[in-house]
C-alpha cells in the first residue's frame, strides 16, 4: 500500500468514526457539501468575537507575515503601523510618562489609547490563527 492509499485509508476511517460521534457538522461548500469539525467552527467564532473587540481603525487589513518572517514584530516592524505620537509615547519609560501626564503634557487617554493600539496590533500579528482572549 503506497503512502497516499494509507493516508486516504486512515482519513476514510476517520471520517466515519466522527460521523458516528457526531463531532463534525455539514456545511455547505461551493455545490459539494462538506464535513468541518464542531470545533473549528467554534474557533472561528471565538476569533471572530475577539477581533470585533479591537476597533475597525485598528485592524490589520493587509497580509500578516508569517512567523518565520516576522520573529520580532516589536521595534520597526510594529511602528509601521503606529503614529509618530503613538511610537513617542509606547517607547517612553514609565517615569517619563508619569511626569509628562501630571504635568499636562499628554493626557491620559491618549497615552492608554497609544499603549491600546499597539498591544492590539500585536495581538493581530501574534494570535492569526489562535483564539485568546484580548
Amino acid at each position: 500500500m503506497t503512502p497516499k492509499q494509507t493516508r486516504l485509508l486512515i482519513d476514510c476511517l476517520h471520517s466515519s468514526v466522527a460521523c458516528e460521534r457526531n463531532i463534525y457538522t455539514r456545511k455547505p461548500k461551493g455545490k459539494a457539501m462538506g464535513l468541518v469539525p464542531k470545533w473549528r467552527e467554534a474557533a472561528i467564532r471565538k476569533r471572530e468575537a475577539v477581533n470585533a473587540l479591537i476597533p475597525v481603525h485598528w485592524r490589520l487589513t493587509g497580509p500578516v507575515p508569517p512567523a518565520k518572517e516576522r520573529k520580532d514584530i516589536t521595534g520597526e516592524y510594529i511602528q509601521n503601523f503606529l503614529s509618530p505620537r503613538e511610537i513617542e509615547i509606547t517607547e517612553t519609560d514609565a517615569y517619563q510618562i508619569a511626569v509628562r501626564t501630571t504635568t499636562g503634557s499628554w493626557k491620559a487617554r491618549e497615552v492608554v489609547e497609544a499603549f491600546c493600539h499597539r498591544a492590539a496590533l500585536a495581538h493581530q500579528m501574534v494570535c492569526i490563527k489562535r483564539s485568546t482572549e484580548i
